[in-house]
């Protein structure tokens, strides 16, 4: 049950009764969805019984890995808040009196360390199966998404980190965590008391992705022949269209919408269309509608008194010059994007060097080598107003069909959910 899975819907309702949502926001320091893990567990308790009465572990991606490679099941504070609300903020333990509530053991539940922490080494069985040497060292890890914001290095006051990956994620470091509606918070990687300020939206590359699998068959013939990457000549029609795609505005809730909506019944829209529009209106619409759907979240970071005065850009979607100059001219910020590389896998690596000793002051690493040779890409003003008045619109669209939208879902709801069809 992957995070954009949204399938356990009726379990999220559920938990919500029983516990209170004021309550359920105190201890897990988000509103509850359908990407957290208990109401997946429900889910799977309820539809798949002949496989939960033979369930020992409950395991995330990363740490499924340290336990083949270990033997250890372990998970890291970092992602135990996707947990809430077994997981409580207040003890950064499991609450095993929750699980009783909500119908699990927590003897489901991993070990919880810090990520830079040693599992273990690798042993003979994961050697012989994967080619690594027996006694290697491994540390707990993280998610993708934590160990990519840590590669970014934006650990200082103010400093925003936005990943363009998969889904798109606006992350602040922070000493407070605050009950407040449409952000997450989660304990940091590496720096002790701080913790991540987290919102984002629930499609980003899926959607450019979506585009290019669906519409997109000439740009990859292109690419198979010349070695130009399909994003790329995508992109450069979409550079001909002007800010606001000439009338064009979507709504890109493909998968439902995380924060600040928090609506799993949520629904693309793409509204304005004509007989005028061609291909490269709607790829550009789309990549301006992941950037209204981030000026949102930056707005909620506002909103609660979280002020941002740098934005550091990474992910995939960052090499893309016109996305994140439509991001930047949309938010109204500058962004610095790294010229070394970042990502998840690079932050993984650099917690296995300070989980092994190779470096000792690995936020202070991370900074200075962020700061070497930078691009910064600055936000246009002009374009920042003509995007604003577009976003007034995007903002007026949701309230206007969001009952549609449900219904909709309803209407759809035997395959609700399911990634790769039709489901919100």
């Amino acid at each position: 049950l992957y995070g954009v899975d949204t399938r356990s819907q009726k379990e999220v309702a559920e938990i919500k009764e029983l516990l209170g949502e004021e309550r359920i926001l105190e201890i897990a320091k988000k509103p509850l969805g359908t990407d957290h893990l208990p109401p997946k567990i429900l889910w799977f308790k309820k539809n798949e019984p002949e496989l939960y009465s033979k369930t020992r572990r409950i395991f995330t991606a990363s740490s499924y890995l340290t336990y083949k490679l270990t033997g250890r099941f372990l998970l890291d504070y970092t992602q135990a808040p996707g947990f809430a609300p077994v997981f409580d903020f207040g003890t950064m333990q499991w609450n095993g009196e929750m699980c009783q509530r909500l119908g699990f053991s927590s003897d489901l539940l991993p070990e919880l360390k810090r990520c830079y922490d040693l599992a273990g080494t690798v042993t003979a069985r994961a050697s012989a199966e994967t080619g690594l040497r027996e006694g290697t060292p491994v540390v707990v890890g993280s998610g993708d998404w934590a160990t990519e914001l840590m590669s970014a290095g934006g650990f200082g006051p103010g400093e925003g980190t936005l990943i363009y990956g998969t889904t798109g994620i606006v992350s602040l470091v922070t000493d407070r965590t605050p009950p407040a509606r449409g952000l997450s918070f989660s304990p940091h990687p590496i720096l002790p008391d701080r913790f991540f300020a987290n919102c984002g939206t629930s499609t980003m590359g899926a959607l450019t992705k979506w585009f290019r699998d669906n519409f997109g068959d000439l740009e990859k013939i292109m690419q198979d022949r010349t070695g130009i990457n399909a994003y790329a000549l995508l992109s450069s029609q979409a550079e001909k269209i002007p800010p606001g795609a000439e009338g064009l505005v979507i709504l890109p809730y493909f998968s439902g919408e995380r924060a600040p909506l928090f609506d799993p019944s949520a629904k693309g829209v793409i509204f304005g269309l004509t007989t005028y529009h061609k291909r490269a209106h709607l790829y550009r619409a789309l990549l301006e509608g992941t950037a209204y759907s981030l000026r949102h979240n930056f707005e909620v970071f506002r909103e609660f008194g979280f002020d941002v005065s740098t934005v550091i850009a990474c992910g995939g979607g960052a090499h893309s010059n016109l996305w994140v100059q439509i991001v930047g001219d949309v938010i109204g910020y500058d962004q610095s994007v790294p010229s070394l590389p970042t990502g998840s896998e690079i932050g993984a690596a650099f917690l296995a060097a300070k989980g092994t000793g190779l470096i000792g002051d690995l936020a202070s690493f991370l900074v200075e080598r962020r700061q070497k040779d930078a691009r910064t890409v600055r936000a246009d003003p002009r374009n920042h107003a003509r995007y604003t008045e577009y976003y007034r619109i995007y903002r007026r669209l949701y309230d206007h069909v969001k009952s549609d939208m449900h219904a909709l879902a309803e209407l759809t709801g035997e395959r609700r959910g399911r990634p790769g069809e039709s489901g919100g």
